[in-house]
């Protein structure tokens, strides 16, 4: 799907923070400035493209409806401003994000940085260009490990990026938040389809990610994680199925957990990296019993896997079932009202709308 219901969220989630601050911030001049100008460095095109759409048309969507409020009013100069959006595309190239990050700060004078739910590796590049020019970035910060990872190793630890839309691949909520109990983390969710179908298997476990700072902290947490809840990770002492984005073939891998008779696929990367990944094992006879991946299981993406086989399959987010023969949804977070008219709004212009959870296919 062209805009993906996580990107669109928290892109709007994002917008509103940072309009949140433009409210606040005291002014810096008497006299009113012409407009509130917004920036977005969007993966419009490229692998992280099911993200970066979405972010987009959602913070589209939310300018939109503001100027037909007639702007933004502002207490510190007594009226309503406008807002202009500026959306330029990274092509979920990392290294493009910086400068089309300062072209935005110094050509286009943007007054906030703002992103949706984006991996890290596409946001970091615009978070050192926010703290280097000391412009307020609104960023989401899922998942959370990869992302402070990055923060951390940055020489000015992103003093400017304001973080929201967070979620956590294993940290738990500090005390005291909401979501301080079980549920609320990615391995949460997968550890309830363990529990359910990893009795009908061998326990031995394949894992994957692509080889970036993301898939790297992914890949880091998730064999401790399973040899804590009693599966054998095959190979990580030998970064066995981390392999570059790039990667084009993965016949050696897929042999290596033939061989140590595996019997789930756990992982995280691309939608291209996965497909590719996916097909490859179908035709090499890997036997699939039970796939928990994250990833953009989005059915524009999904589609790239060509005929689904694998006996159980579940992952955090999809849309549409015409890929598979029988769906079950496990957890599914229902829409509130006015998410639900940001769908129709979707619909409207086009554009699919994604159904999203935690749901169960069988082939």
């Amino acid at each position: 799907m062209k805009a993906k219901r996580l990107g669109i969220l928290m892109g709007i989630l994002c917008l509103t923070v940072a309009l949140t601050l433009a409210y606040t911030m005291p002014a810096q001049a008497a006299k009113a400035p012409k407009e509130i100008v917004i920036g977005a460095v969007c993966s419009l095109s490229g692998m992280f493209a099911g993200f970066g759409e979405g972010s987009a048309w959602g913070l589209q969507a939310a300018i939109d409806d503001i100027k037909k409020q007639g702007g933004l009013y502002v207490k510190e100069y007594n009226k309503k401003l406008p807002i202009r959006l500026v959306v330029v595309n990274s092509e979920s190239d990392p290294v493009k994000t910086i400068p089309l990050a300062e072209n935005l700060i110094l050509r286009d004078k943007v007054n906030f940085l703002v992103v949706g739910g984006e991996p890290p590796t596409t946001t970091s590049g615009v978070s050192n260009a926010a703290d280097k020019y000391e412009v307020p970035f609104i960023s989401c910060c899922g998942p959370f490990e990869p992302w402070k990872a990055m923060k951390d190793a940055s020489p000015r630890h992103w003093k400017y990026t304001w973080a929201c839309g967070t979620f956590a691949i294993a940290t738990p909520a500090p005390a005291g938040d909401f979501r301080a109990k079980p549920g609320y983390t990615i391995v949460d969710a997968w550890k309830a389809n363990l529990d359910l179908f990893g009795d009908q298997t061998n326990k031995k476990v394949a894992v994957f990610a692509s080889d970036d700072p993301d898939g790297i902290g992914w890949y880091g947490l998730f064999p401790k994680i399973l040899k804590d809840i009693g599966y054998e990770p095959v190979g990580v002492d030998k970064k066995l199925g981390l392999a570059p984005v790039e990667t084009t073939d993965f016949s050696s891998i897929i042999n290596e957990w033939k061989k140590n008779k595996c019997e789930i696929l756990w992982g995280n990367a691309p939608a291209p990296f996965f497909a590719t990944m996916w097909k490859q094992s179908s035709t090499l006879g890997f036997d699939r019993r039970l796939f928990p991946p994250a990833g953009q299981c989005f059915s524009s993406k999904i589609s790239l896997l060509g005929v689904v086989t694998c006996r159980t399959l579940s992952v955090r987010r999809y849309i549409g079932t015409q890929h598979f023969k029988t769906v079950r949804v496990l957890e599914t977070q229902l829409p509130n009202p006015s998410t639900k008219d940001g769908l129709k709004r979707q619909a409207e212009a086009s554009i699919p709308v994604p159904q999203t959870g935690i749901g169960l296919f069988r082939s």
